[in-house]
């Protein structure tokens, strides 16, 4: 596995920086969008900038690679992730949406990765239950979880805890005033 700084020289005169990722027999590019003119000044901040782009990506894929999480993506805003998939959900739009509002209620805009634990989840769940009905809830929960398995997808959290999520069941029972 190899994390390569290339540069390309552009019709400009300018010099492009993108990323060589070579990883389990499969090379990617990642285009930083940055370039390198002929200020130099310019150039030697823009050229340490995208060192240390090519260090972080090193550092994500190894942390992957072992089965650690990098301390950025934990502290990610589950919120916003959630927020960023419910827009790519055409299908039932507004369930994602409906449980986004929810969670933004719930943890007043915002909750890191890292604070998303089963003792949190129970809490989620027991606040649904009392603002919709059960049968809402059961919904509203499981896009809960679909956006948790799709972050392990992602990598942004470990796979074992997921195996907590199953767990996490709404009764459908008759809500209680």
């Amino acid at each position: 596995m190899t994390v390569k700084l290339r540069k390309r020289k552009l019709a400009n005169g300018n010099v492009s920086l993108y990323l060589d990722i070579y990883q389990s027999g499969k090379r990617e590019y990642e285009f930083l969008g940055l370039h390198l003119t002929k200020d130099k000044a310019t150039s030697k901040e823009t050229l340490k900038l995208a060192q240390n782009i090519q260090a972080k990506r090193q550092l994500e894929i190894q942390h992957s690679e072992h089965g650690f999480v990098p301390h950025f993506k934990k502290k990610a805003n589950f919120v916003d992730y959630f927020a960023k998939l419910a827009q790519g959900k055409p299908k039932d739009v507004t369930a994602w949406n409906n449980t986004l509002k929810h969670l933004q209620d719930f943890t007043s805009g915002g909750i890191q990765f890292s604070a998303v634990t089963d003792d949190w989840l129970e809490t989620f769940k027991t606040y649904l239950v009392t603002k919709v009905s059960p049968n809402t809830a059961h919904i509203y929960f499981s896009k809960i979880k679909t956006a948790l398995k799709q972050a392990v997808k992602e990598k942004i959290i470990f796979t074992r805890f997921m195996k907590s999520i199953w767990r996490h069941r709404i009764t459908l029972a008759v809500k209680q005033n």
